[in-house]
């Protein structure tokens, strides 16, 4: 049986830590069949690598458990999205302690997890306006040209 995975979404903006500039973050929750299980925290910036969303998932715990979170960064590739799981130590939303334990790429990896994690991406990068506009605008020829 397919169950419905759904997600919404709202602006802000975080400053990064490399370039010192303001770029777009896009944040909510994602629903299976209408009951939330995961937030997630979306930040698109291009200052790095040709531009990239990185994506941390906070996953739900049971009852008395924190949620457990992991990163995802993803890029286009032609006319498809290449996804990676990195370190915690690499990501920008490691400081924030309101997604949980940011797990390590070995145990984001674990089976138990991998589906639900890369189901969620999917899910941001396909249905967040926010963040497809991000990648259109990636794919623009002044951007692909440094400009």
């Amino acid at each position: 049986m397919s169950t419905a995975l759904t997600i919404d979404a709202q602006s802000a903006s975080e400053y990064c830590r490399t370039c010192k500039l303001e770029y777009p973050v896009s944040r909510g929750s994602a629903y299976e069949n209408g009951t939330p299980f995961a937030i997630y925290v979306a930040g698109m910036h291009a200052c790095e690598k040709g531009g990239s969303a990185i994506i941390a998932i906070a996953f739900r715990g049971a009852a008395g458990e924190a949620p457990r979170a992991a990163t995802v960064q993803v890029w286009a590739v032609e006319e498809q999205f290449q996804m990676s799981v990195p370190e915690p130590a690499q990501s920008p939303w490691l400081s924030h302690k309101y997604l949980g334990r940011m797990l390590s790429r070995t145990e984001a990896l674990e089976p138990s997890l991998k589906a639900s994690l890369f189901r969620v991406a999917d899910a941001v990068v396909y249905q967040n306006r926010q963040v497809r506009g991000f990648f259109a605008w990636l794919d623009r020829p002044s951007a692909k040209n440094g400009t």
